[in-house]
């Protein structure tokens, strides 16, 4: 709607004028905003990619050809969010072990943190609950889960499901989320159904 237009035209103003590195915006989720009755943010409560994600990606897909300098967010940002995500690579599924469920994890990456999106499909069994169990690169740690809990922030964390996503029927899916500060490049999720 409004909003993504409004993100559209923000990311492609800035991206015409060479002097313009970024764009902030203050928060991941809609409900953890305080403009959240605004529906200002990039995802919705549940994590989910909104319209005005599309169009950012679209537009900085389609920009112009300067990179911008990297910059170092000032330690006392508490989870600073820039909007120069990268494309990320195809999710790699494993097929379902005897777990009875398999993870792929998607990545948006800036300098100094990213935002993992992870899939978790239920096998022929289907699932009255799961856990994801992921091991970071050294230096990541996570700062913000969504739509599941984590265990530790650093090394290896695992996250389970929360009340409404743990029971999947055979073959169906469902997403959680997480910030983090460092890189989460090479991260392989492994998931174990309940």
């Amino acid at each position: 709607g409004n909003q993504a237009s409004i993100f559209g035209s923000v990311t492609r103003a800035c991206m015409a004028v060479s002097r313009c590195t970024g764009i902030t915006v203050w928060g991941v989720r809609d409900c953890d905003s305080w403009r959240g009755s605004d529906n200002a943010l990039l995802f919705d409560c549940g994590g989910n990619k909104k319209a005005a994600y599309t169009n950012v990606l679209n537009a900085l897909n389609a920009g112009g050809g300067t990179t911008p300098p990297p910059s170092t967010p000032p330690p006392t940002t508490p989870a600073p969010t820039t909007p120069a995500p990268t494309t990320p690579p195809p999710p790699t599924t494993p097929p379902p072990g005897t777990g009875g469920c398999s993870a792929s994890v998607s990545l948006n990456s800036w300098t100094g943190g990213f935002v993992a999106t992870v899939r978790v499909t239920a096998g022929s069994a289907g699932t009255n609950g799961w856990s994801v169990s992921m091991t970071l690169p050294g230096g990541a740690s996570v700062t913000n889960t969504w739509s599941a809990s984590a265990s530790g922030s650093t090394g290896t964390v695992r996250f389970t499901n929360v009340d409404y996503n743990g029971r999947l029927g055979a073959g169906q899916v469902t997403e959680f989320g997480f910030q983090g500060n460092g890189s989460g490049s090479g991260m392989t999720p492994t998931c174990t159904a309940g």
